[in-house]
């Protein structure tokens, strides 16, 4: 959640700031596009490790004589 709020703050300064990269919204534009798109990987990242700790295993004894 840290790092999600960290890029979100990151891509409002620069696209605020006087400094640019390029003149015009270009750079401005491609920041925003790759920022989401840092987002939306650590989002889904994050929904992975959720999702594989929350995981069960349930193994299965083989079926012998003695668990019969």
């Amino acid at each position: 959640m840290q790092m999600r709020g960290l890029i979100l703050f990151l891509i409002i300064v620069y696209v605020i700031s006087p400094v640019d990269a390029y003149p015009g919204p270009i750079d401005d534009i491609i920041v925003i596009v790759l920022g989401e798109m840092l987002r939306r990987h650590l989002e889904r990242k994050e929904r992975e490790e959720k999702r594989d700790r929350d995981r069960v295993i349930i193994q299965v004894a083989p079926e012998t004589e003695e668990n019969k």
